[in-house]
Formats: structure tokens, sequence, C-alpha cells
């Protein structure tokens, strides 16, 4: 086991640890190796597992409760009274351990959460964990490997809300649509693109309306298998002269 950047860290401030998630290694992995006080950000769902949901509450974890405004501004007010004192946050934005042992997408919780706070985002490397107990391998194929959990330079904070969003990613993946639909689309990408600067990410497929609104963008970024392009609109025109002056 090795851990490194522990020197990138102060004792006193607060944190938002933010890792990659391997496999069930990895929580032991923090609880034995970072060296903080610290909570988990785990789904509120968990709040009802029978002792799990009660002990984690008792230990005052955060719960994200994403059920309305009201429970959002709930989950935020419970962090800013726990993350004092040097008392951190650990998260695992991907949301889940991986599958394949590549990292999947984050979601956006974590670094809401710490741009509402104000609190420096610290990346966590954790690398190993696949290797010793793959998600889909049990507990009776525990291997031997060496792991390596890496403590990254904090990110602080440079702004708060908008201020603090450089630019604006919309994905598309539509074979077309309603023409009044990719119309309205296009007016709103355009006034946002007024305040930002907006990237279209192409998925498999960015066609007729998805193509019309991705085109004034800032960039457009596209898969190299991405169908994109419009085949324009066909009509048909019946043309009866023919048959009146001549036929009749």
């Amino acid at each position: 086991m090795k851990v490194e950047g522990r020197e990138n860290i102060d004792k006193h401030r607060s944190y938002v640890f933010v890792a990659n998630h391997q496999g069930p290694m990895d929580i032991f992995l923090i609880y034995g190796f970072l060296g903080r006080n610290f909570k988990w950000m785990m789904k509120v769902a968990l709040r009802r597992i029978p002792l799990v949901g009660y002990a984690c509450d008792r230990a005052r974890h955060i719960f994200v409760d994403k059920s309305g405004p009201k429970k959002i501004q709930e989950t935020i007010e419970r962090g800013r009274s726990t993350l004092q004192g040097g008392t951190s946050l650990v998260v695992f934005p991907e949301g889940s351990r991986t599958f394949t042992g590549h990292m999947g997408l984050f979601r956006k919780g974590a670094f809401q959460l710490a741009d509402d706070l104000q609190l420096p985002v610290v990346p966590i490397t954790i690398d190993g964990s696949f290797d010793v107990l793959p998600r889909m391998a049990g507990f009776n194929f525990v291997k031997y490997h060496p792991m390596r959990l890496v403590i990254h330079k904090p990110i602080e904070p440079q702004g708060q809300g908008a201020d603090d969003i450089k630019a604006v990613v919309i994905r598309l993946n539509s074979g077309g649509g309603d023409a009044y639909a990719s119309e309205q689309l296009w007016h709103q990408r355009s006034m946002l693109q007024k305040q930002k600067p907006v990237v279209i990410s192409m998925g498999d497929y960015a066609a007729s309306g998805a193509y019309y609104m991705s085109c004034p963008a800032s960039w457009i970024v596209a898969q190299p298998n991405t169908l994109t392009g419009s085949i324009g609109i066909f009509a048909a025109f019946p043309d009866a002269s023919g048959l009146v002056t001549q036929k009749l």
C-alpha cells in the first residue's frame, strides 16, 4: 500500500474529497489511509436500511435528498453545520463501483455542495483496488495486488454559482423531431450563448433539429461514429392543370 500527496492538504481546513470508485476495498482504503476526520456523502435511500441508516445518521454523514428545493437546501445546511474545523467530506462522484475498471461519468452533487459552501475540492486517485476485488467477482476471489492512494492538490473555489461556470455543455442525441420544438431550443441556446460559451457534445445521432441547433455553438464535439446532418424536407404538390387543359 502506497500513499502519496498528504503534504498537499492542511489538517485544519475542511475539504471535499472526490475519489474514483474501483471496488469495495476503496472504503477501507480511505478509512485507513486518508488520515482525516471526514463524513461520507450518500444517497438518502441508505437511511432506510435498518441499523446502517440509523448509525450513519447518528454519525452525521451527509444524506443527499433531491426530492425538492426545500430538501436540497436542507442538505446544504446540514453540510454547512457539519463540515467545519477540519471535518471534510468524501464522495464517490461516479455514484457506484465500476464494472470495467474504467472511470465513469461524474455526478454533480459533490461539486455543487463544494460551490455552495465555498470549500476546496481535492481529487483522489485510487489505483489497484479493482484488481484486488472486482465488482462482479464476489468475496471468494480476493487477490493480492499493490494499491495506491494519491491525494492531489486542492482546487480552490474561484467564484460562486453561475460566476464559477466557464461554459455550458449541451449533450445531443437525437435523430430529429418537431420543428417548433427545435426552434424553441435554438432560441434558448442562443440566449444562453450571450452569457456563456456553449459546447455541443454530439452522441450517436445529431440530425435535423439537433443539427440545426448545434450550428451556431462556440464549439462542437462529435464522436467518430456520430450521424449528423439534415436530409431536408420533402413535399409533394399535385398539379392538375394538364388534366384540365388537355383531357377535359
